[in-house]
């Protein structure tokens, strides 16, 4: 091969100057996972070394795991099965010593004879470049050049080449690792951010909502206090308890609020999502055949979905009832549930046919707590809002299509 003045000088041919610097100007946009990483760098070598095979190990405690095996003859990647420690103590070693390991011969070096039988024979190796590869100064792998079927006498120049590429691997891999770090803080931060505003939430809520109960229960005891009229105290305490059960309720959704976001000790499992769709509607049989209800399943018979089952089955029943609840009054309900599977994520639908939400007023409000749209005297505004909690708690989102007076369509996404 040809070489050029400054290639001579840094012992690199032409062709590994040419090849190093293509390395040197890439970017970590251009790797989408470690593995890319890994493949770029083995194809890179074998094209540099003009040899059979190149190989990144990892040392995984007691053993090096091959991440990626390049065959320059066929151009694939694949993998090899592991090299235990304790049967290789004097290559083991050499690695650990940041020895690059240099086998003209790979059946008689002291290294890798000890790879003689259980791998270098069965591959037809005869010699051997490797060198170890660290991460932050931590020795994590090696890089494994490797000539098959005819004797090699390994240059400085092949030396030096096989070096800089590991070395460029080493600065890929700490800049992978610095970025998913920083990808994960920013993860963090979402989260975090997110539990803030929730907290704004709750603390508008306490604030607002519970001092509203506490304040009305003393006004109540205020006027119980004032009179002496027996029927009047018996009125004023009706208002009492119903003031206590309101503040009741609120605390207690507002615990269970807070334990979906902690996480539940429930484990996602997998389930056959119609089967729990018709344990739903058998919970609430009596509400379908009351307000004579008609409702169609149209869900695969063997579809299934990876949820929380008490998560799964709060927000069926929260949409099936409210879809019931807030029927038009001039014709019977009618609900209509459907699922498809999507970029693999389930889709489910639930549509119906009734009083519908005019969103152009109330699309901020539908998910909110006690939020009430159409004046039901039943209304709380609890149902929605748990289920909005419930499905961000197990991974997913809900969404709503609605006009008034054409019905609902309620889209979860698990």
């Amino acid at each position: 091969m040809k070489q050029s003045n400054i290639s001579n000088n840094l012992l690199f041919t032409q062709e590994h100057f040419d090849l190093l610097t293509k390395l040197y100007k890439s970017s970590l946009r251009d790797y989408d996972s470690l593995e890319d990483i890994y493949k770029v760098i083995t194809e890179t070598v074998a094209a540099g070394l003009q040899i059979d095979r190149v190989g990144f190990w990892k040392i995984l405690e007691d053993k090096l795991v091959c991440l990626d095996l390049y065959d320059n003859q066929s151009g694939e990647h694949r993998t090899d099965k592991d090299l235990l420690a304790s049967e290789l103590p004097n290559y083991f070693n050499a690695l650990k010593e940041g020895i690059a390991i240099v086998a003209h011969d790979a059946v008689s070096n002291p290294y890798t004879k000890e790879l003689t039988q259980s791998y270098l024979s069965p591959r037809r190796i005869t010699d051997m470049l490797d060198l170890p590869i660290r991460e932050n100064g931590h020795l994590i792998g090696v890089l494994c050049c490797e000539n098959c079927d005819h004797q090699r006498n390994w240059s400085e120049a092949d030396l030096a080449f096989a070096r800089a590429a590991g070395d460029i691997m080493t600065l890929l891999v700490e800049q992978y690792a610095h970025r998913e770090t920083e990808r994960e803080f920013e993860k963090l931060y979402e989260v975090a951010k997110k539990l803030n505003e929730k907290l704004l939430d709750f603390t508008y809520i306490i604030s607002h909502n519970i001092r509203s109960n506490t304040s009305n229960m003393s006004m109540i005891i205020d006027l119980i206090d004032d009179t002496n009229d027996e029927t009047e105290k018996c009125e004023y305490f009706q208002l009492l308890k119903e003031s206590n059960n309101k503040l009741c309720e609120t605390i207690h959704y507002l615990n269970e609020t807070i334990n979906i976001q902690l996480g539940s000790k429930e484990s996602k499992v997998r389930l056959n999502l119609k089967s729990e769709i018709e344990k739903t509607l058998h919970g609430v049989n009596g509400i379908i055949k009351k307000e004579n209800t008609a409702i169609t399943i149209a869900v695969p018979d063997d579809m299934e979905i990876k949820t929380i089952p008490s998560y799964f089955e709060s927000i069926m029943f929260n949409l099936i009832t409210n879809a019931i609840k807030y029927k038009s009054p001039e014709r019977n309900p009618e609900i209509e549930i459907s699922a498809k599977k999507s970029n693999s994520k389930t889709e489910i639908l639930v549509k119906d046919n009734g009083r519908g939400i005019d969103l152009f007023r109330n699309r901020n409000k539908i998910f909110g707590m006690y939020k009430t749209f159409h004046g039901n005297e039943d209304a709380v505004g609890l149902g929605l809002f748990m289920s909005k909690n419930h499905v961000e708690a197990l991974g997913g989102t809900i969404e709503v299509e609605s006009q008034p007076g054409q019905g609902s369509i309620f889209k979860v996404v698990l």
